[in-house]
């Protein structure tokens, strides 16, 4: 197997993982994510060429306004009393998907 970001060109083929949202996702919404520049695709595929898997790394931030409770004291606790801010960038899986194919391998 070997892991390859998705291009312009990339051939998706059939691609199923039991899930319509995540298949119509690679298949439709993967190519214009990327290429707006709101998602990076990667595709995990096996040797005879087949999708196995994907997913999907955007950018993002851990914000103070959106952790609930005590959880962003121990957060910023983490960070060097001069680094401590509102908030963090972080980088989020948006997407991940494996085939019906291949899984339980």
């Amino acid at each position: 197997m070997r892991l390859v970001p998705l291009t312009p060109d990339y051939p998706l083929t059939d691609f199923d993982c039991g899930d319509d949202d995540l298949n119509k996702f690679l298949l439709n919404d993967a190519k214009p994510a990327q290429e707006l520049r709101i998602a990076n695709t990667f595709i995990l595929e096996a040797a005879d060429g087949r999708i196995a898997a994907y997913f999907c790394l955007l950018n993002d931030k851990i914000s103070k306004d959106e952790v609930i409770g005590s959880r962003w004291k121990k957060i910023r606790s983490s960070f060097p009393r001069d680094k401590q801010f509102r908030s963090y960038p972080s980088v989020k899986i948006g997407r991940f998907a494996v085939s019906m194919d291949f899984r339980g391998n």
